[in-house]
């Protein structure tokens, strides 16, 4: 078990690295890591490394080994101080965890890695825009990032593009009041129902079919992954690892006539972040499209922030660049793309071998 100081010391490293050249960066806070790792879980196997030199952490890398489905994955992420990349570190990282996936029987890497920085017409920003230490803009020049290059020189290709995008707080209520005019003759037989926290235990099931049906019905490119199995199990750790780790979860549902989940939208809040607010998962069944109900359930979980949580100032995002409707969504709504992320893939055994 890692004690404090250990992970504080990960923590620092980390920290530095995800923020360095991104304004948007949504880097966990410490708490939130220390909780994260110490949480039990039968779904996920989390492992921290860290990669020392002359009594200081050089790098960190996080190892995520799911247990119930994608048993032929393990998702990976690096990160190196700035001041010692391009020194083997990262390769030192990246051949333990290839020892510690090929160990669990794991076949295929996947990683997250930060992309190009944008504009909020899309276009992109070059180094020269960023200041400050933490947003130096140095690994932003030239025609490959260097976690891209990092990323291809491990054996993993670029799967899928999302767009990270940001939506200031509050939102205009008179912006808010004109869409939900002009959607709700759509969805008038459908109703829309709130809660935070917890899952009350009549909207369990369902909300375990949209969970699971992320993977199936959201678009993800070329990314390899098997359906994900969610059931009251998984669902309570999850919310005993949210609470853990005092993130609250904000969670509007949209029924059917017949009452019926037909989707849904959820916001996270951090204690331990308190500006930022992060849009979860959002999800309408296939048979439930075209009554502009991801909007609607967008709405009415926007209109809850400011009295519950007057000090948030801005929202975060994911959506795939291919999924058009909800990108339409979050445009009218105001948001504006930051940055892209990219999900990389690859053999495990493409990964640098250890000596």
């Amino acid at each position: 078990m890692w004690d404090d100081d250990d992970i504080a010391r990960a923590h620092a490293v980390y920290a530095a690295a995800d923020r360095q050249g991104r304004r948007y960066a949504v880097t966990w806070p410490l708490p939130e890591m220390t909780a994260s790792l110490r949480t039990p879980s039968s779904t996920y196997d989390e492992r921290l490394y860290v990669a020392e030199g002359g009594g200081e952490v050089l790098g960190t890398a996080r190892l995520s080994l799911p247990l119930t489905d994608n048993l032929h994955l393990a998702e990976m992420a690096v990160h190196v101080r700035p001041d010692r990349r391009r020194r083997g570190v990262g390769t030192r990282l990246a051949a333990h965890l290839r020892a510690q996936a090929e160990q669990a029987d794991r076949r295929l890497a996947g990683a997250w890695v930060a992309g190009r920085q944008l504009r909020p017409d899309g276009s992109e920003l070059d180094g020269s825009e960023l200041d400050g230490s933490e947003l130096d803009g140095s690994e932003l020049d030239g025609p490959e990032l260097s976690g891209d290059a990092f990323a291809r020189a491990c054996g993993l290709t670029l799967r899928n593009t999302d767009l990270h995008r940001v939506l200031s707080l509050p939102v205009d209520d008179e912006l808010l009041d004109a869409l939900a005019a002009e959607i709700t003759p759509h969805h008038a037989d459908y109703r829309l129902v709130s809660f935070t926290g917890p899952c009350p235990d009549e909207y369990v099931a369902a909300y375990c079919r949209l969970k699971a049906a992320m993977l199936t019905e959201a678009p993800m490119g070329d990314v390899e992954m098997d359906p994900e199995i969610w059931d009251e199990r998984r669902l309570r750790e999850e919310e005993d690892e949210l609470a853990a780790m005092r993130r609250l979860r904000s969670t509007v549902l949209a029924l059917d006539p017949d009452g019926e989940v037909a989707g849904f939208n959820e916001l996270l809040y951090s204690e331990h972040d308190p500006g930022r607010i992060w849009n979860w998962d959002t999800l309408v069944v296939r048979a439930h499209r075209g009554h502009r109900l991801g909007m609607a359930v967008k709405i009415a979980n926007l209109r809850a922030v400011p009295p519950a949580h007057p000090e948030a100032f801005e929202v975060h995002t994911h959506n795939a660049a291919q999924n058009g409707p909800m990108v339409a969504v979050n445009d009218r709504l105001g948001f504006v793309p930051v940055e892209r992320m990219g999900e990389w893939q690859g053999p495990v055994a493409g990964l640098p071998a250890g000596p």
